[in-house]
């Protein structure tokens, strides 16, 4: 008796496998009920049907989220914000971890990526330091501009929408966000200082706030602190299933 089902998740499709000890895994279809983006799930079988197995199901993600779509979010913006020098979203399209910062900088804007200079070097220390590959993750901001003021409210609302379709898009299991305004461009109205390191259940996703790189640069205090957040965030990591 079969008692899981498969299903296309969203905007990564899912095969499942079936693994009996000592035997060589075969492609097959389960029924029952899992949890979108889970990745690994236990299962109970039969013993009538498969006795003495030990039988573990992994739903294997082929990575087949549409990178097209991506591009429509992206030509979106570009009609919306048309007087403006854009900086879109850089990475894995398909990644685990999405990093939301705020809005480019000079630098940014110079070599095209959403992150530049002194703070993309941290960021990338940082992800070394928990073993995260760099390669495989994919970072965006809230604005896709550099904002000459602090951008207002209003703003950063009228960015909201098209960061939302952004992180839908790519798919992954944990947005870390790196700064107040990133914070609030996933809809959370609240100080970084206030809730920095706590994992929040987004539904699709695992939210951890943090501090951006460039805050950290300019204070020891809060560099210890975004340092401890991405041990944090290593653990996370360790409670999400690796597909093998």
């Amino acid at each position: 008796m079969w008692v899981c089902q498969g299903s296309n998740l969203g905007p990564r499709s899912y095969q499942e496998r079936v693994l009996p000890l000592n035997y060589t895994p075969k492609r097959l279809k389960v029924k029952g009920n899992y949890t979108r983006n889970t990745l690994y799930a236990q299962f109970i079988f039969s013993e009538k049907y498969l006795p003495k197995w030990e039988v573990c199901c992994i739903l294997e993600p082929t990575y087949m989220t549409d990178t097209k779509r991506l591009q429509q979010v992206n030509t979106a913006i570009k009609r919306k914000f048309k007087d403006k020098k854009l900086v879109f979203g850089y990475g894995a399209v398909g990644a685990r971890i999405v990093f939301v910062g705020e809005a480019p900088g000079s630098e940014e804007e110079r070599e095209g990526k959403p992150m530049a200079g002194s703070s993309a070097k941290l960021l990338n220390q940082l992800l070394r330091s928990v073993g995260i590959d760099k390669r495989k993750v994919y970072l965006t901001n809230v604005l896709k501009y550099s904002a000459i003021k602090t951008p207002t409210p209003k703003e950063i609302k009228s960015h909201v929408p098209f960061l939302k379709e952004e992180i839908k898009t790519v798919g992954p299991q944990i947005v870390v966000t790196l700064g107040s305004m990133a914070l609030n461009g996933v809809g959370l109205r609240q100080p970084v200082e206030n809730i920095h390191g706590r994992v929040i259940n987004f539904g699709h996703y695992e939210l951890l706030p943090t501090f951006h790189p460039e805050s950290a640069l300019k204070n020891p205090q809060i560099k210890i602190l975004l340092e401890a957040d991405f041990l944090k965030l290593k653990e996370l990591l360790k409670a999400k299933p690796v597909v093998v």
